[in-house]
């Protein structure tokens, strides 16, 4: 249960969902409405996760919600719904959806009749306060009710709500770009197309020393837009650096604030694939592969529209192994 406990905290206090301080445990609730509507009376957060809070925003405004409040220290929103049985949800962007419900909703037939018919069953009865459900359509998210309140302790209690909490996603291997430092922009493309990629899209950079050769390979999902890009860098002719970005960036690591957080199963691929980690110059990360010529750092790429979109990309700047670290342009 500690660790259970341990979300619910981040969920409840972190993101400031109502968690209540209150002398008394034991104060009655505030009544609500009985839920005697039909399945239809109910809704679902915006669970594409990696279409970040323009995703969201659009999702909420486009059914009449309103944007009660934004707090950007942990990329928080909350909208007040309109629905008297919902009327609060509220997002950790990429991370959780919490939608306020007393108790009596969250156990009602009606409920269980909704949650089914949009693919989320029931895993038994409830246990220490929570319902879980399971689904095969959404299988990056985890989803559970609290059915009666939590006291978390020094006066914090976990309100009765149903929570989304986001699963990352997974690669079956590393991304690699082409990286044979001889390949000429013909080798490149040969590769990337038996690859499934498209392009190049051709631009400069460094005010035109550089050129930059783009391909990309793009899926939808229900669950989010699955997008690889490579870059490859070339001055005068000669490939200096090969740029494999990933989204949703939580295939490789979670981002929190300023810091990256690479995820241990792929960081053990890496490792699998002949890398070794050390620290670089300026302090950050690096991880060679002197047999195979090359080494990388990671990096986040923040900006990239995908459907309208703005997400951010998960970034492995490969350069030769027997030169600097990082090239700065």
């Amino acid at each position: 249960m500690k660790k259970i406990l341990s979300t619910l905290a981040i969920v409840a206090l972190l993101l400031g969902l109502s968690a209540c301080q209150s002398d008394s445990p034991t104060q009655e609730p505030t009544p609500t409405p009985e839920p005697q509507q039909p399945d239809s009376a109910y809704i679902l957060p915006f669970l594409r996760w990696w279409d970040g809070g323009d995703g969201i925003k659009a999702f909420e405004s486009a059914r009449g919600s309103k944007q009660e409040s934004y707090d950007p220290s942990f990329d928080l929103y909350v909208y007040s719904t309109g629905n008297e049985l919902q009327p609060t949800i509220s997002y950790i962007v990429g991370m959780y959806a919490q939608v306020d419900m007393s108790s009596k909703v969250l156990t009602s037939p009606s409920f269980y009749a909704f949650m089914k018919k949009n693919g989320f069953e029931p895993v038994g009865e409830p246990q220490n306060s929570m319902q879980y459900f399971t689904s095969s359509k959404y299988k990056q998210t985890t989803v559970y009710s609290v059915v009666e309140p939590i006291d978390l302790g020094e006066g914090n209690t976990m309100p009765t709500s149903l929570v989304f909490a986001m699963k990352a996603p997974e690669l079956s291997s590393v991304p690699y770009p082409m990286l044979n430092w001889q390949a000429a922009p013909d080798d490149i493309k040969a590769f990337e197309t038996q690859a499934g990629f498209t392009g190049p899209k051709e631009s400069t950079v460094s005010n035109g020393a550089i050129q930059r050769l783009q391909y990309f390979k793009k899926t939808d999902t229900d669950e989010f837009t699955e997008l690889f890009i490579h870059l490859y860098d070339l001055r005068d002719g000669k490939l200096i650096q090969a740029t494999s970005i990933a989204i949703p960036n939580d295939y490789i690591y979670q981002i929190s604030g300023d810091a990256i957080n690479p995820y241990q199963y792929f960081i053990d691929m890496v490792k699998k694939d002949g890398y070794t980690s050390r620290k670089g110059e300026n302090g950050r990360q690096v991880y060679d592969n002197q047999a195979k010529g090359n080494k990388f750092t990671f990096e986040t790429w923040s900006n990239i529209k995908v459907n309208g979109f703005t997400m951010k990309g998960a970034g492995m700047a490969f350069v030769p192994f027997d030169g600097p670290d990082e090239i700065d342009y």
